[in-house]
């Protein structure tokens, strides 16, 4: 190039084989240097990946591990809940459980002939009682609204309550044995048969010393027996001596109670409707035992010219 610069004999061939080589050069240089950088980069994304990747299955193994730490306290929670809830599932009725006899129990809610006094306002007000009772167990049944179950029970508590007093009033009216000088509280502390079967009309007339002589000898009994579920027993008894107006008003007062605590039963809607399913079982006979006993013991001191024929309460039913 010199040479031809100067004139000595170069020519334009030479220049331009000499432009040639060194375009070359520099395309496979450019290009040596395009593959150099491509190579790094497809290197460097491959690292970034997998690091990527490493990263994301580290974390996922962390948060597996803080998940399985902070279930194991619960565990315990859960299969008590699981449990609860697979005993209240079984105690929903079936259809065919209800095929094969418990829509039979639902119609065993009646005034059956041993329950029968003969006595036309005991077994009347009775009546009701059972009727309201019904319908409130059709509605827990047919799954009815919650302000349609609770115009129901509110029945059913209303004549409960009418039916009780006017039994009370009938048996003071009548001086039952045990409902002169009576107190609320002698009612509260009376027995289930124990104390309250010792107190008649004569009895009331004896000297308090003797009273609370009687008094400290049931507290014992009580206290050697200490069976604290007896204060809250219906006596299953009918024999008319083991009752009287203090046992009967008593058991009045612990159905009343019952009644009650099934009534916050029936507002559980949690639970799927068991709650509500136990309580309609339990109406079912809340009153049996009481009408079949303390009723009947009741009844044996009416006089029979006040009495009807029990064909004729029956018709009802």
């Amino acid at each position: 190039l010199y040479g031809h610069l100067q004139g000595r004999g170069d020519n334009n061939d030479e220049l331009r084989f000499v432009t040639s080589a060194l375009r070359q050069d520099i395309i496979e240089g450019g290009m040596q240097m395009s593959q150099y950088n491509l190579n790094e980069s497809l290197s460097l994304i491959n690292l970034s990946i997998n690091v990527l990747v490493y990263v994301v299955i580290g974390c996922s193994a962390v948060q597996l591990l803080m998940v399985l730490i902070n279930s194991l306290p619960w565990t315990n929670d859960v299969v008590r809940a699981t449990t609860q809830s697979q005993k209240l599932i079984q105690l929903l009725p079936s259809d065919e459980s209800e095929s094969h006899g418990e829509h039979g129990v639902e119609k065993e809610m009646v005034l059956i002939p041993s329950m029968m006094t003969g006595y036309s306002p005991l077994d009347t007000g009775r009546q009701r009682i059972l009727e309201a009772g019904i319908q409130l167990i059709d509605a827990i049944k047919d799954k009815e609204t919650l302000q349609t179950i609770n115009s129901s029970y509110q029945q059913l508590v209303n004549a409960t309550f009418k039916q009780f007093q006017d039994e009370e009033r009938d048996m003071l009216k009548r001086e039952y044995r045990g409902s002169m000088n009576v107190t609320q509280e002698k009612i509260l502390e009376s027995g289930s048969g124990g104390r309250g079967v010792k107190i008649d009309v004569e009895d009331e007339e004896i000297d308090n010393d003797v009273e609370d002589h009687n008094d400290q000898n049931y507290h014992d009994e009580i206290t050697c027996t200490n069976d604290q579920a007896l204060k809250f027993a219906i006596n299953p008894n009918s024999d008319p001596n083991q009752h009287n107006y203090r046992t009967h008003a008593r058991e009045h007062l612990i159905i009343r109670q019952r009644l009650t605590i099934l009534g916050d039963q029936l507002h559980v809607h949690t639970d799927g409707g068991a709650s509500r399913m136990i309580a309609r079982r339990n109406i079912i006979r809340l009153y049996d035992v009481h009408f079949s006993n303390a009723d009947h013991a009741y009844a044996a001191v009416i006089p029979d010219s006040e009495k009807t024929q029990v064909d004729i309460v029956t018709n009802n039913n």
